[in-house]
């Protein structure tokens, strides 16, 4: 469940996305956040809202790396193929985060290991 906050899945839709100077949408450039949380760890929009708030900062492609966990498949799956058709890549991952690294693990769609903070 989101935490509560403010923010609502519209809330970015009037934002002109920012487009990088050299950008050419034929050119098949992508602007991509490789690292990105929700409310699932320290996050807190969902992951629509997440995926609202890149579009609108000119990113065309997102990876959600919440913090040692990947309770948030389910739902990425449902976002992933709403905004595929848009021009929107969305991929899951993990970020291992301990006491000593954080450390990206990006397009993995499975993680069944236990993380512990302190090694």
């Amino acid at each position: 469940m989101p935490r509560s906050s403010v923010y609502s899945d519209d809330d970015w839709k009037k934002v002109t996305p920012h487009i990088p100077p050299v950008y050419e949408k034929k050119a098949y450039n992508l602007i991509y956040d490789h690292h990105s949380h929700t409310y699932f760890s320290d996050g807190v929009l969902t992951i629509k809202q997440n995926v609202e708030w890149h579009i609108a900062m000119g990113f065309n492609a997102l990876t959600i790396t919440d913090h040692n966990n990947m309770r948030h498949l389910e739902k990425i799956k449902k976002v992933k193929e709403e905004y595929f058709e848009k021009g929107i890549l969305i991929t899951s991952g993990i970020e291992w985060t301990t006491v000593r690294i954080h450390l990206n693990f990006l397009g993995v769609s499975k993680w069944d290991t236990r993380i512990s903070y302190k090694l």
